[in-house]
């Protein structure tokens, strides 16, 4: 097997850019494997024909010419406020260059309004706006807790149920592209008493039928805490893809009165 090093430059929006320095390893076959931190990633016809061959290391491939996103925070006198003037810059579109600046235009198109005469061709990448769409302006439903009655009694179960929506669906038209966003969750429960039941698809219900129980073996004025855990994709021109990181909803039954019954005797 011979090892040579070389520059791999995938021009897909949202494919995988191998690390600087990744070893290309030249497999029998001719396909090139991306080794780096124990991952091997297959990737047929990445390395140049010259050295599938194994006759000499290949060049570097030099980064093909491109343009990535400027977005520059201005004032303007019509909106009275600062506002974020959208452009390009020339640049590899695979950088980290190109990552960084797309990550200070989501931060700021988050913040501020779009300058009047901003290009709408200058933006960011769909991906970048979805996640935008996501992390700023999804409403993502909270979960309703209910133990009926209200109250606990020791070593007998008591019954959760989770209200408001599982999953969600929303479509937004920005910066020219049309994104579909939809959410699924799941639940996870802390008991207050330093147990915890963790991600739960079920809702619940009512006794005596429900599926999400717990019994409580000590009394307490209890915070039972009920966090709904979301998972995002997004959909543009026919891509689909999942969001990275999990967002958050929760709802707390605070000092949730657990009892103990005590018999009383007389003579």
């Amino acid at each position: 097997m011979r090892r040579v090093m070389v520059l791999l430059v995938v021009g897909a929006l949202g494919a995988a850019t191998p690390p600087a320095g990744a070893e290309v390893e030249v497999e029998g076959d001719g396909d090139g494997v991306i080794t780096r931190a124990g991952r091997r990633i297959t990737s047929p016809a990445s390395t140049p024909a010259a050295a599938r061959r194994g006759s000499r290391p290949a060049a570097p491939v030099a980064p093909p010419p491109g343009r990535i996103v400027r977005a520059e925070l201005r004032w303007d006198d019509d909106l009275a406020q600062s506002c974020v003037k959208l452009g390009e810059r020339p640049g590899d579109p695979n950088s980290r260059a190109a990552q960084d600046a797309e990550q200070r235009a989501q931060w700021l198109v988050g913040r501020f309004p779009i300058c009047p005469g901003s290009d709408g061709t200058r933006r960011p990448s769909a991906a970048t706006v979805a996640i935008l769409m996501w992390q700023q302006r999804t409403p993502l439903p909270t979960p309703v807790a209910v133990i009926r009655p209200g109250r606990a009694i020791t070593g007998r179960e008591a019954f959760l149920e989770i209200g408001g929506a599982p999953t969600g669906h929303w479509h937004f038209e920005v910066f020219g592209y049309s994104i579909d966003i939809d959410a699924a969750s799941t639940y996870d429960v802390d008991w207050g008493d330093g147990t915890a039941t963790t991600g739960l698809t079920s809702r619940g219900g009512p006794w005596p039928d429900g599926d999400i129980r717990h019994v409580w073996t000590r009394t307490c004025a209890c915070d039972v805490v009920v966090t709904q855990r979301w998972r995002g994709t997004w959909t543009a021109g026919g891509g689909r893809l999942p969001i990275p990181g999990v967002m958050v909803t929760r709802s707390t039954i605070d000092d949730f009165p657990v009892r103990q019954i005590q018999a009383v005797r007389e003579r």
